[in-house]
């Protein structure tokens, strides 16, 4: 009885042990990031985007298309045959713990030739009330829990098309993902 009530003491005064979900303890080791881009497809034109990783696996953890108009598809390569621009345009990657000074060793451009997809890893399709299954309430489409691991310096093609030319298309790509670092390190 007398540990029972030094157990309920200490644990009131904070002293208990406390856990946390491991994505969440990477934010807190500043290896979460965040990343947030805005696009508009005219027509059924292509959008690409070349990821090239770095020294870590990234953990892509929630990824996120929305799109103000149904029917679009999303496709993820790996191994494209890409040529990045003599002047790279970086998309900018945040780090979810804005105290921390570490930079993503992921690396995201827009503006890099294409001349091969690559191998076809994943396929996503954005439905709609016009689509494929269900109708989607109000007037915004989304498909999101897209998740995978990339490999160490390796490079990926994530190629965004809207399958119906009736206009323009705008819509925001989100990806949060955690850098898988060796144990120890920060």
């Amino acid at each position: 009885m007398a540990s029972e009530t030094m157990r309920n003491s200490i644990q009131e005064r904070g002293f208990a042990r406390k856990t946390m979900e491991f994505e969440h303890s990477k934010i807190h080791d500043g290896r979460g990031y965040d990343v947030d881009i805005e696009f508009t497809l005219t027509g059924t034109t292509s959008l690409y985007y070349h990821l090239e990783t770095g020294i870590y696996n990234c953990h892509l953890k929630d990824f996120e298309l929305t799109t103000n108009k149904p029917e679009v598809k999303a496709w993820l390569y790996v191994n494209p045959t890409v040529a990045k621009s003599t002047s790279p345009q970086q998309v900018t990657i945040y780090n979810s713990d804005h105290t921390s000074n570490n930079t993503s060793s992921l690396k995201i451009y827009t503006n890099s030739t294409v001349t091969a997809d690559g191998t076809k890893r994943k396929v996503y399709y954005v439905v709609g009330s016009t689509g494929v299954g269900q109708t989607m309430a109000g007037s915004q489409n989304s498909y999101d829990m897209w998740e995978f691991i990339t490999k160490k310096n390796e490079n990926y093609l994530l190629k965004i098309q809207r399958i119906v030319a009736d206009g323009d298309t705008t819509g925001l790509l989100r990806l949060k993902y955690y850098e898988e670092t060796p144990t120890g390190v920060i």
